[in-house]
């Protein structure tokens, strides 16, 4: 006689390789040939009328000013065709880095005479601001963008240096070839970058003639309550985890996996021997963990029935982040998965099957004689930096030598 055999039906998902991003920041107005870049005429006499702005060459405060204005500018090419892609930009947001480390959001969005940064509709920001030239400010823009092909949301950042020049000539300035780098763990691309930094007298490259001094900002209070300090790198109450080496000279390599989401660098150059810091002239740069928007899902190698004749089931994860499948070797470095299950059974109880890449469970544990189904609910987890301190509310994860420990904080739904 014939009959038919059951079958479990297969969804196929679309899958959508990451798109190559490029983001820029295009400078244009009255004095766009100068660019980011000011003069501060600190000897010119003042006349009637005129204020300490008048000395700024090109002055971009007040009504009569010369703004400059920031346009984000993303470009996307698909990797599959090699065909330009255009994302569809949702949000634009600016803020303010001061030299002190100090970050303000800039959300103003009314001109006027008194205005420093202005908002406009389209997203771009009108810069009206003079920026003293002893404190170099960082302006980062955010942009929350749309994947056309699936709709996905993604962020990537710029950051700009706004600085001013002394009229003198001999006046140093310190410039950082990549002051923004973003890193994704789960990637698979190397935590470890370098910054790398040179010192100007006036016009004139010096980095040969000076010390560099490599601090970074170091937070002394909570994270709600924060009190940001420059710290030596290795500094002997404070060290920076991330540090790996270079102190003392133009360039400095530090580890992401370490220390914070968010490193902030300072570079101090010194003259002399003994070396003298030379006073009010810094430079900043910043290593920002960037994470895709990730998606996981659970399966078994052995099928989705338990079976009498299958001994033990093993269950793992399948992480996608930012529309590509993240290796195994991944996953068991920088994730760590809690799995629990409940059946789906009037009165049940949640268990809680424990840690691990894997888990694996006997047939007796899966097997109801209600034929009730189990849901297995794993909770991945992607690590955070290393740490040396406990911060309370949060899952710790020890490391092997028991010495260090990961935060973990962020979950992949």
């Amino acid at each position: 006689m014939s009959g038919r055999i059951n079958s479990q039906p297969l969804g196929v998902k679309t899958l959508f390789d990451a798109l190559d991003i490029t983001v820029d920041i295009n400078v244009t107005g009255n004095n766009s040939g100068v660019g980011l870049s000011q003069w501060y005429y600190q000897n010119k006499e003042l006349a009637p009328g005129e204020t300490d702005a008048d000395r700024y060459s090109p002055n971009r405060y007040g009504t009569g000013g010369e703004p400059i204005t920031l346009h984000p500018v993303i470009k996307a090419v698909d990797p599959a065709t090699r065909s330009a892609v255009t994302p569809a930009i949702q949000t634009v947001t600016w803020t303010e880095i001061a030299s002190n480390g100090t970050r303000t959001p800039i959300t103003n969005t009314t001109d006027g005479a008194t205005a420093l940064y202005v908002v406009k509709p389209d997203g771009s920001l009108l810069v009206k601001k003079n920026v003293p030239y002893n404190a170099q400010v960082s302006i980062e823009c955010v942009i929350l963008w749309t994947d056309p092909r699936n709709s996905e949301p993604h962020n990537d950042a710029k950051v700009v240096n706004l600085k001013t020049n002394l009229e003198a000539d001999e006046t140093w300035r310190i410039e950082i070839e990549k002051p923004s780098q973003r890193w994704n763990p789960l990637s698979g691309s190397s935590s470890t970058f370098t910054v790398k930094a040179r010192a100007l007298n006036g016009k004139t490259d010096k980095s040969s003639d000076v010390t560099f001094i490599w601090k970074y900002m170091h937070n002394l209070g909570t994270a709600s309550s924060p009190n940001w300090v420059e710290k030596k790198v290795e500094d002997s109450d404070y060290p920076c985890l991330a540090y790996v080496s270079g102190q003392g000279t133009n360039t400095i390599t530090v580890n992401a996996e370490y220390e914070t989401e968010t490193l902030t660098l300072v570079c101090h150059i010194g003259t002399g021997s003994p070396v003298t810091e030379v006073a009010n002239v810094k430079a900043y740069a910043s290593v920002i963990w960037s994470l895709p928007q990730a998606e996981g899902n659970t399966y078994s190698p052995n099928g989705d029935t338990a079976r009498s004749t299958i001994p033990t089931m093993t269950f793992k994860t399948m992480v996608q982040a930012g529309g590509t499948n993240v290796s195994e070797a991944i996953l068991r470095s920088r994730t760590r998965t809690h799995w629990k299950a409940k059946r789906d059974s009037a009165g049940a109880s949640a268990q809680d099957w424990g840690w691990g890449f894997e888990v694996t469970r006997k047939n007796t544990e899966l097997i109801a004689s209600d034929k009730s189904r189990i849901v297995i609910t794993p909770e991945i987890y992607i690590l955070s930096p290393y740490k040396l301190i406990t911060q309370d509310s949060k899952v710790l994860y020890y490391d092997d030598n028991g010495t260090r420990k990961y935060i973990v904080e962020k979950v992949i739904d």
